[in-house]
């Protein structure tokens, strides 16, 4: 019953609650010293101030008639939880966006955290395409889930839904042309995570080797690739190049996409964004050892050590830290 208590208070709207409020919760068959020792855990531990100038009342155990709740105390509870919570889970699965909503949206979700995390540890390859009632029934046991009961927004709370790919949505690829590219025997591509770096870029893009640039709209581009042979429609072999974030969600993303096709880092990128100081932050998204390290061998042990040295320290390089002048000076060689 404490923790029905302690969740009760977390979402309770108001500073100050009256004891009166705090016993409707409680059902007949607990006595007055279970609820009253639950009170003095909760208020021993930080949870609870009591009003003195309420009064106390008149039982064995006398509780003050009005408390003031630390919601900072059940703030840092439930970030507690989620933390715990992040390391047990499957590692495609992210609750960074639950550190900014109440907890009651977190207690919802859970059980179908739980169901999608065992199904995601028993059938780890997440990109393979499946029609969504067919997905939607793996994952929890419910065709109707995703469409018509919620799920499509709890997957995106998770950060699953970009990169689940369900044939329904793959969507076209946006990237630029370089016209002058189109006749050689060699075609390369340069994939880019974020919008204003692609932008940048493009601008510039008839300077470079490069036959496209191509906006990979962070996991949408593990679904959206293959679009790019009957979009492009260009004879010829096909060379990959990828540049996102320096960080764990940005190397996933890679990780995924090699899985996927041929792809190897640009290196010229991620070796100039290194020369700056990290940017704090990212200190929820998941250590994937594994992804770390394959994409670590594309550099010298130098870079390899501060690669894992800044995302085990929870910092990271967005690309966003190159300037427009910056990155078209590496594009054009």
């Amino acid at each position: 019953m404490k923790k029905r208590l302690e969740n009760y208070l977390a979402n309770y709207k108001k500073t100050y609650i009256l004891l009166d409020e705090i016993m409707k919760i409680y059902d007949s068959n607990m006595t007055y010293n279970e609820l009253s020792d639950n009170i003095k855990d909760i208020e021993e531990n930080g949870g609870l101030q009591p009003v003195k100038n309420s009064g106390l009342n008149n039982m064995s155990q006398p509780l003050y008639y009005k408390y003031r709740i630390n919601k900072q105390y059940f703030l840092q509870s439930y970030y507690n939880k989620l933390y715990k919570k992040q390391l047990e889970i499957n590692r495609h699965i992210s609750l960074e966006d639950y550190f900014s909503l109440k907890e009651s949206i977190y207690n919802k979700d859970e059980y179908y955290i739980d169901l999608i995390s065992d199904y995601l540890n028993k059938n780890p390859d997440i990109s393979k395409e499946k029609f969504i009632p067919e997905s939607s029934f793996n994952l929890v046991k419910d065709e109707k889930w995703i469409q018509e009961k919620g799920g499509e927004a709890v997957l995106k709370r998770l950060h699953l839904w970009e990169r689940l790919s369900f044939y329904e949505r793959i969507e076209p690829l946006s990237f630029a042309v370089n016209e002058n590219r189109f006749d050689e025997d060699i075609h390369y591509h340069l994939i880019i995570e974020n919008k204003t770096p692609f932008l940048h870029l493009i601008s510039c893009i008839e300077e470079s080797k490069y036959t496209t640039i191509i906006y990979g709209k962070g996991w949408q581009i593990i679904s959206s690739i293959k679009m790019l042979d009957r979009q492009l429609n260009c004879n010829g072999k096909h060379v990959y190049e990828y540049f996102g974030d320096l960080d764990n969600e940005g190397i996933s993303i890679y990780d995924s996409l090699a899985n996927k096709i041929n792809v190897k880092p640009a290196v010229d990128y991620y070796r100039t964004m290194m020369r700056y100081d990290g940017v704090q932050g990212k200190v929820t998204q998941k250590i994937n050892d594994t992804a770390i390290n394959d994409f670590a061998i594309h550099f010298n042990d130098r870079e390899k050590e501060l690669i894992k040295k800044v995302l085990t320290s929870k910092k990271y390089y967005p690309q966003e830290i190159l300037s427009k002048n910056t990155l078209c000076k590496i594009l054009k060689g």
